[in-house]
């Protein structure tokens, strides 16, 4: 057909369809691309009015591939969606016959209508069928249906050699999204599986009791991945997740726990408080709990917190103290402020230690409040102008200037220098917590030392590159970059011996210490460390 009479080639169609002569129709429709898209759009119309048994051979024949246009594509899908919506038993024939052109197509329109007659013929399909695209196509329209009866057949997909296609299950289940669907989810999450992260961003999307109990769950996982994108998912659900995770303050394992209060300071809804509370009531043993506790405190906002805060000033363990303080300045009121008086009134050493840790913390709220106390002024002058870091001398003697006290910050600047030390080095501490890098400021600083802290290993890692310290001291969980990885990246330029590395862990850590040994760590210290623990690991790499 050289040049196409387009009424001509109407009216032969017309009469194709009249006669039921498919073969013929289909024979010219080969030639419906050099037609207008008013023509073809005439003759689809012709076509829709014909009945299933003439149109549906014809538009198998048309659809997809002898159509250009994605506009008349579009109306011929849905002019065979319109067809099988009537008919669904016509739909499953169409789909059982294996080698149908457009079987995917017929799979895909079958999840659309949410057929649940199809489900035994796609169980059927995903057992004995190799196509992807068919396979990919039946987990998607079981997906849609959302029958519990698929999920067994669905879920061996997780395990399937092909990425895809797990994808595919995996989205497919998610749809579904009832608990047994989501318990098949979790349960395919393993060591070593490339799809973990996916599952557990699907668990988070979810978003059902189930999924979020089991995105909790998670927190707990030795996969360092999974666990650090499930806390980033709770973190991002927020207060739906609240009621999931105060559950967890009931729990006994440390890192546990301090994942959940990481999180719930973060969300920072105020419901968390009264069980944070109750937690700190228990005392727990583990100081890096009641770290995590108080910080987490700190965050909420709720002034009635700060007075259960109080009580970790007088805790033993110098990072508890001050995340204590930082939380107590955030929530700063008139009743704590007077609490805080009596506490400092004795003068004696829990006082002085008192005004020390408010300082060390940085509380600017406290000191502001408490620098006409005369006990608190000349705890501060003493510890300023003697013992505490040159950093934190500035910062208060800059605060003071601000506050009308030029007086307070001249005797902070003339009342003594720190004593030099004969082996005073440089050392670089990385830690994720600003609290605990505030800590390592004042004990290496008291040890004569000069620290330099980072929060962001990336930077430690340029810093090292750009001008190497004397030691290297990183805590082992952080998130982006962990510590192995940190120490990694550092020996590619220098050894254990051109730098030492003291690296920081929990006893619950989920890592060997053979294995970070094996990284090129020098020296291992578990938390919660002692002043004395610290200062004789920095010593065995002094240079004589």
């Amino acid at each position: 057909m050289a040049v196409l009479n387009e009424n001509d080639f109407i009216e032969e169609i017309k009469f194709c369809i009249s006669v039921s002569d498919i073969v013929k129709a289909q024979a010219l429709l080969q030639y419906l691309n050099d037609a207008t898209i008013k023509t073809q759009q005439r003759v689809i119309y012709e076509i829709s009015k014909s009945s299933n048994k003439i149109a549906l051979p014809i538009l198998d024949y048309l659809y997809p591939e002898k159509i250009n246009d994605l506009e008349i594509k579009d109306r011929l899908y849905d002019l065979i969606l319109e067809r099988f919506s009537s008919d669904s038993k016509l739909l499953i024939d169409y789909i059982k016959k294996e080698k149908t052109k457009n079987r995917s197509i017929y799979i895909k329109i079958a999840g659309e209508l949410e057929l649940e007659e199809a489900i035994p013929i796609f169980i059927e399909i995903l057992n004995k069928d190799y196509d992807k695209n068919i396979l990919t196509e039946t987990l998607n329209a079981l997906g849609a249906i959302g029958s519990s009866s698929s999920i067994p057949a669905i879920a061996d997909f997780l395990y399937y050699g092909d990425e895809d296609l797990k994808i595919s299950a995996i989205s497919a289940l998610s749809e579904i999204g009832i608990p047994s669907a989501v318990q098949r989810l979790s349960e395919a999450i393993r060591e070593g599986s490339t799809t973990n992260l996916k599952i557990v961003d699907t668990l988070a999307s979810i978003q059902t009791q189930a999924s979020l109990e089991k995105l909790n769950g998670l927190l707990s996982s030795d996969m360092t991945d999974v666990r650090n994108r499930a806390i980033d998912h709770l973190t991002n659900i927020g207060d739906k997740a609240v009621p999931v995770l105060v559950e967890n303050l009931k729990a006994e394992n440390s890192d546990f726990l301090i994942h959940t209060l990481t999180i719930l300071g973060k969300i920072g809804d105020e419901t968390a408080v009264e069980p944070i509370k109750k937690l700190l009531h228990k005392h727990p043993k583990d100081s890096n709990v009641r770290f995590a506790a108080y910080e987490a405190l700190g965050r909420l906002p709720s002034t009635k917190s700060a007075i259960r805060l109080s009580i970790g000033l007088e805790d033993p363990v110098d990072q508890v103290r001050i995340a204590a303080a930082k939380a107590i300045d955030k929530n700063l009121s008139n009743v704590i402020l007077a609490g805080l008086k009596n506490i400092i009134a004795p003068a004696d050493d829990n006082a002085k230690n008192v005004v020390t840790t408010f300082i060390d913390s940085e509380a600017d709220n406290v000191f502001k409040n408490l620098i006409d106390i005369k006990i608190f002024t000349d705890f501060a002058v003493e510890y300023l102008s003697k013992k505490a870091h040159n950093s934190v001398q500035k910062h208060y003697v800059d605060l003071l200037h601000k506050i009308n006290y030029a007086n307070l910050a001249k005797a902070i600047q003339n009342g003594g220098v720190t004593p030099s030390v004969d082996k005073k080095l440089t050392i670089y501490a990385v830690d994720d917590s600003k609290m605990l890098l505030n800590l390592y400021t004042k004990k290496l600083h008291k040890m004569g030392h000069n620290p330099v802290v980072f929060e962001f290993p990336a930077k430690a890692i340029q810093a090292v590159l750009e001008s190497k310290p004397d030691i290297l001291i990183t805590d082992l969980n952080m998130p982006e970059i962990d510590g192995l990885q940190l120490t990694k990246k550092v020996r590619a330029s220098f050894d254990k011996k051109a730098l030492p590395i003291i690296m920081i862990t929990t006893q619950s850590d989920a890592v060997d210490n053979k294995e970070i040994m094996k990284a090129g760590i020098n020296k291992i210290l578990n938390k919660p460390f002692k002043d004395e623990d610290l200062s004789a690991a920095i010593q065995e790499f002094v240079k004589k």
